[in-house]
């Protein structure tokens, strides 16, 4: 192909003016190409750094991945896996902890409510709850209702230690005002005086007559 020249143009039968013309359209497109060529090689050339620094980052990761790999595997030898199960036992055994407390608390509370509407003074419900094994007895089902609760009642009630506790049959509170013997008149009476008492029962009701001595009134 011919380049574009003056001689060329003259060829063809174009006068000077009309061939300085098309010289100068040409070389503005030409110009104009070099120039987005340039801008191309300039974007290739910054895209192929990109790329380069890409890779570098790429084989810094490379690195990072497989220390990481190698740690793991030295934690597999230190029976990671063991740790890990001894971890999850550690928290099975703080829930079934809280079950077990959540559960008692909630069958001293419905045996102290069943003593009160039973007429159970407030002094000999909190000696019942709070001083023997009686709430351990009541089972309670997936509501929380007690299923077995008359028949607990009907343990307090043959309980010797608690036979001073148990209400008149009118459902009114009862609690020995007065022990035998004392002929009606009130008792005095100090938690040394009625802890050195051997009898229980008699130990029972005279911790029930003063319950101010042991912060139950």
């Amino acid at each position: 192909m011919s380049s574009l020249t003056r001689k060329f143009l003259s060829e063809l039968g174009l006068n000077d003016e009309t061939s300085d013309l098309i010289i100068k359209e040409h070389t503005g497109v030409t110009d104009a190409l070099k120039a987005d060529s340039q801008k191309n090689a300039d974007k290739i050339a910054d895209l192929q750094k990109q790329l380069d620094d890409s890779k570098k980052e790429i084989a810094v990761y490379a690195d990072k991945l497989s220390n990481a790999n190698a740690k793991i595997s030295e934690f597999e030898r230190e029976d990671f896996k063991s740790k890990y199960d001894s971890k999850v036992q550690e928290l099975e055994n703080l829930k079934s902890d809280y079950a077990a407390k959540e559960s008692a608390t909630n069958r001293k509370n419905v045996l102290s409510k069943k003593l009160k509407n039973l007429g159970y003074s407030d002094s000999a419900t909190s000696i019942i709850v709070n001083r023997s094994d009686f709430p351990d007895k009541i089972q309670l089902d997936e509501n929380g209702n007690a299923t077995n609760i008359d028949d607990v009642i009907t343990g307090i009630q043959n309980e010797s230690d608690f036979a001073g506790f148990t209400p008149h049959k009118d459902n009114s509170a009862h609690m020995p005002s007065n022990p035998p013997g004392n002929n009606g008149k009130s008792n005095s009476m100090t938690k040394e005086k009625i802890m050195s008492i051997k009898n229980t029962a008699e130990r029972q009701k005279a911790i029930s007559e003063n319950p101010e001595l042991f912060g139950l009134d």
